[in-house]
């Protein structure tokens, strides 16, 4: 795990809209060495960048990039995490990740934001069936993202909850207390 700095790839200013929770994890797992901060940063941290990968651990395990559009390096990061059986990291500033208008990343439809949705189901999945479920990405803030779109936002939303047994309830809570409390 690598220190990253994440820049506008227009303007080359320095950004914090990607990579913050990347780089937070990282410090908290540098300075504390837990298991628990460990589990946070291979888990939490699903992106392919800021990672260097063993390459035998690739090819041991057959782990392939997701055959989706959206959010296809999540599975392929959260497999490596749970194959690897060590990690490293540093602060030192070795990646640079970069944010640029019409990139994949920056696509809001609710066609892309359904797919990224239920890639993280799908990774909330794999972690609680290898015994890591305390480490699920929380998926409160997606129900916000998705009542954007309405009506038909917030039945996709819980289409995809119910489909992949995540924890609605828990959700709804979170949004009203938000929102009305």
């Amino acid at each position: 795990y690598l220190g990253i700095e994440s820049v506008d790839s227009e303007t080359g200013e320095i950004i914090q809209d990607r990579g913050t929770g990347y780089y937070k994890n990282l410090r908290q797992y540098l300075t504390t060495h837990s298991q628990d901060r460990q589990y946070r940063l291979m888990f939490w941290n699903d992106t392919v960048w800021g990672k260097l990968i063993r390459r035998s651990i690739v090819e041991e395990h057959h782990i392939l990039f997701g055959e989706t559009r959206h959010a296809n390096d999540v599975l392929f990061s959260v497999r490596v995490a749970l194959c690897a059986k060590k990690i490293a990291a540093t602060t030192d500033t070795c990646y640079r990740v970069t944010r640029r208008a019409g990139s994949l990343t920056q696509d809001r439809s609710l066609d892309a934001l359904s797919k990224r949705y239920e890639v993280h189901l799908q990774k909330n999945c794999m972690l609680r069936e290898n015994g890591y479920g305390a480490y699920e990405a929380p998926i409160n803030a997606y129900i916000y993202d998705f009542l954007h779109y309405g009506w038909t936002g917030f039945r996709q939303w819980l289409r995809l909850s119910r489909q992949y047994k995540a924890s609605i309830g828990n959700s709804l809570k979170w949004f009203i207390k938000l929102h009305f409390e």
